[in-house]
C-alpha cells in the first residue's frame, strides 16, 4: 500500500499489500450452501443476490501498522454506485471474525485472508444492482483500498455466469 491510507497516515501501512484473490456474484442459495447455513438463515428482507471477494493481505515487515478495513468498499466501473461490506454476511462468510471490526493487524512475514461480501441492494423496491445488470457476462468492479495521498482502487471482473443459470 506504499503508505497509503483512507483518512489518517497514522493508519500506517507501509509493508502491507493488499489483493482480491477472487471475485464471484452468488445467488443468496449459492451463498448459504457454500457456507453451510440453512435457506432461512437470514430473514426474508436480508436475502440478497452478493459479490464475494478473497481478499488476501500481506504484511512484509510492518511492526507497528495495519489496514483500515471498514472502508473497503466496492465501486461499480462507472464509479457511480458504492457497496459497503454486509456485516451479515461478513459474518457467516468468516465465522471467526468479528464483521464490526475497523482494522486488521497481521504478524510481519505473514498473511491473511477474509472474505467480504457485498449485497448489492441500491434502490427502494429491493432491485439489486447484480439484477440490473441482467444480460451482462461479467462485470468491472474496483475495491477501494485507500483514499491518500493516492486513492487506490483493485481491479477485478465479477463473472455473472451463476446468476444467468438461476433466471434460466
Amino acid at each position: 500500500m506504499e503508505g497509503d491510507f483512507f483518512y489518517t497516515s497514522l493508519e500506517n501501512t507501509d509493508g502491507y499489500f493488499v489483493r482480491v484473490s477472487s471475485a464471484e456474484a452468488m445467488t443468496y442459495e449459492e451463498f448459504l450452501e457454500r457456507f453451510e447455513k440453512p435457506l432461512d438463515y437470514l430473514g426474508e428482507e436480508s436475502r440478497h443476490d452478493v459479490i464475494v471477494l478473497k481478499v488476501d493481505f500481506k504484511n512484509q515487515d510492518n511492526t507497528q501498522g495495519g489496514v483500515l478495513i471498514r472502508d473497503l468498499n466496492l465501486v461499480n466501473s462507472a464509479r457511480s454506485q458504492s457497496f459497503n461490506p454486509s456485516v451479515n454476511y461478513m459474518a457467516i462468510a468468516n465465522p471467526d471474525f468479528d464483521p464490526y471490526t475497523e482494522g486488521i493487524k497481521i504478524q510481519p512475514g505473514t498473511e491473511a485472508s477474509l472474505f467480504f461480501v457485498y449485497d448489492t441492494v441500491s434502490r427502494a423496491d429491493k432491485v439489486t444492482y447484480l439484477e440490473q445488470q441482467a444480460g451482462k457476462e461479467s462485470l468491472t468492479m474496483f475495491l477501494n483500498v485507500s483514499l491518500y495521498p493516492v486513492h487506490k482502487m483493485v481491479e477485478m471482473e465479477v463473472p455473472l455466469t451463476v446468476l444467468h443459470a438461476k433466471k434460466s
